[in-house]
């Protein structure tokens, strides 16, 4: 699987737990995949809604007072 395709793909796993919890995100996939992509390299964290939304999707249990590293962690794996 290529970067982008593991992107895609994660992006629609976010999609999907976000419509399941009644949230909609940007409708343009490309804006997410960026989003994606930063993290990846570090660029940025993803906010707190973001870093509980992959927690989710990664069905992560939820750490009481701690940033979320171990998704980022998990997004590294999809490069």
């Amino acid at each position: 699987l290529g970067q982008g395709l593991g992107r895609q793909r994660l992006v629609y796993a976010m999609r999907r737990v976000a419509s399941a919890n009644g949230v909609t995100l940007p409708a343009t996939n490309t804006s997410l995949v960026r989003m994606v992509r930063w993290w990846e390299t570090g660029h940025c964290l993803p906010s707190p809604f973001y870093a509980e939304l992959l927690r989710r999707v990664f069905e992560l249990p939820s750490p009481e007072g701690m940033y979320y590293t171990r998704e980022l962690r998990l997004l590294s794996k999809l490069r």
